[in-house]
Formats: C-alpha cells, structure tokens, sequence
C-alpha cells in the first residue's frame, strides 16, 4: 500500500505475518529528505577508578566541565545551544535529570533543556543517537549529547528506613567499598525493637555510620546497633545492648544499663 506525505511524497508498506495477524507494517522509502547529522568537538574528561582520586566528585560537576570546555573549544554561542541529552545508569536525588543541571552548572542559558537517558551501559551511546535524530528530523539544530557516571557517587539506600523500621533487622551494604559513607536523617525520634540488629555488608564499617536524630533515640532491650547516634535529646541504652559506635546527646542524657560499647 501506498501512504500519501508531503507535496509529491509517497511511503510504502508493506505487511509482515498473516492476514488478520496484529498490525505490524514495515515502512520503506521516505517522506522527505534526512538531514545530515555532524558529529564534531568530541571530548571526555580523564576515567578514575572506583573510590579513586574522583570518587568525592559529582557528575553533574564531571558534565559540567565538559560542556563548559566544549563550548570554549567550539566557540559556541550558548544561547544557540538547542538541547543537552547525557546518558547515566545511576541518578541520584542530589542531580535528576543531569543533562538540565550540568547544563546550568555550566553557565548556559537557563532557556537551553536539557534530560537525562538510562539505557544502561549504552546510555551515553542513546544519547548521541537521540541528538542524532533531533537534527535529522529538524527537531534542534545544535545538540551536546554524551554520557557521564560516577560508580562512586551512586546511591547507597536501605529500604524502610523512610518510615521507620518497626521489625526486624537492617542490613547495610558498602557493595565492596570500606569507606562508604551512610547517613540518615531522622526528624523526630527513633526506637529499635527488642533483638533486633544492624547487619553490615559488603565492607561497610560502623565509624562510617551516622544517625541524626532530632529528639531522642531509645535502642530496644537485648538489641545490636552499628554506627554514630547523634541525638538531639536524648540516648536510652537499654539493657543488653550492644552498640558498636558512639552515642551523643546534645541537650539530655545519655542513659546506659549492662551494656558493652565498642569504638568503631
């Protein structure tokens, strides 16, 4: 069959399966002419390791600087700058939707867009095609496409912990990483269930472990805890607890019975 486009324009299909089979159709020909797409001024920054000399560096920074260096190469007007697509595999709350902030934390025009792809390890590759076709199509004249990562800056979460873990125990993992750094930030107060435990994991270490409490913290009787309670009020330890950490009341007592309390 034959669908009408453009002016003189005609595209072709032509059916794929049995009749009466879904509605699967593969096109030929063209509406109109492609555009061609350019791809020029390619750069990247130099790759770290994992917990390397990078590691304390966020990647909308990492994008940033690149863009900025990009468009100093290239002598870009910013404000001419169409879109900005980056690839990443792991977002995190801190830079979502990174093509927007590497964007303005490069200094562009708050008017230039910008997101953000996940296709796993081929994000960065999706974005580049993704530009690709925005100016084959007519979509965006000038496009910054690429990818950007940073396994050290990825997320470390425990589930629950949102609402409070009534039962049970937690378990937090450093994924092979002796320096990951957890924090959690309580508003009111936290309490701990009888027998239950802080499991750690993965390398994870509890001098690395920080509670912020805004009132008072109480650890359920026969419990085991890891890491460093900072409590606004105050710290009950009750009986039998085992507490691999510190713990520090700002403004009220710290309360103990039969307790053993190991330094991280």
């Amino acid at each position: 069959m034959e669908i009408a486009g453009p002016g003189n324009h005609t595209r072709c299909a032509a059916r794929i399966g049995p009749a009466g089979s879904g509605a699967f159709w593969r096109f030929c020909g063209r509406l109109c002419a492609v555009r061609d797409a350019v791809i020029c001024e390619p750069l990247r920054t130099a790759v770290g390791g994992f917990g390397g000399v990078l590691r304390d560096v966020p990647p909308a920074e990492l994008a940033a600087t690149v863009i900025r260096e990009v468009v100093r190469r290239s002598s870009l007007p910013p404000d001419q700058i169409d879109d900005v697509l980056l690839g990443q595999c792991y977002p995190n709350g801190e830079a979502p939707a990174i093509g927007r902030v590497a964007a303005l934390d490069a200094g562009l025009p708050v008017e230039v867009p910008g997101l953000q792809l996940d296709r796993r390890c081929g994000s960065g590759l999706q974005a580049v095609m993704v530009g690709a076709m925005e100016v084959q199509t007519g979509v965006a004249e000038l496009v910054l496409a690429g990818g950007v990562e940073s396994m050290s800056q990825a997320e470390f979460y425990a589930m629950g912990m949102r609402f409070g873990v009534r039962a049970g125990s937690v378990t937090l993992d450093a994924q092979g990483d002796p320096n990951a750094v957890f924090i959690f930030q309580i508003g009111s107060t936290i309490t701990t269930i009888a027998n239950t435990q802080v499991v750690l994991a993965g390398s994870a270490q509890a001098k690395n472990i920080f509670w912020q409490v805004g009132s008072s913290a109480t650890l359920g009787t026969n419990s085991i805890f890891k890491g460093n309670i900072l409590a606004l009020a105050s710290i009950t330890i009750t009986t039998g607890v085992n507490l691999e950490g510190r713990a520090l009341a700002q403004n009220a007592a710290v309360t103990l019975d039969s307790n053993t309390i190991t330094a991280p």
